[in-house]
């Protein structure tokens, strides 16, 4: 029993982790868009 709910607290970070990567990811990749216009 223990394990599974070790489990139920893992997988909502673990979705959160993904989350946050992808923000990142969208974040970051609209910063260097923004830049390249901005500067060229």
């Amino acid at each position: 029993m223990p394990i599974v709910k070790f489990l139920d607290k893992i997988v909502p970070v673990m979705k959160l982790a993904r989350n946050g990567m992808k923000l990142r990811q969208i974040l970051a990749v609209r910063a260097i868009t923004v830049c390249m216009e901005s500067f060229c």
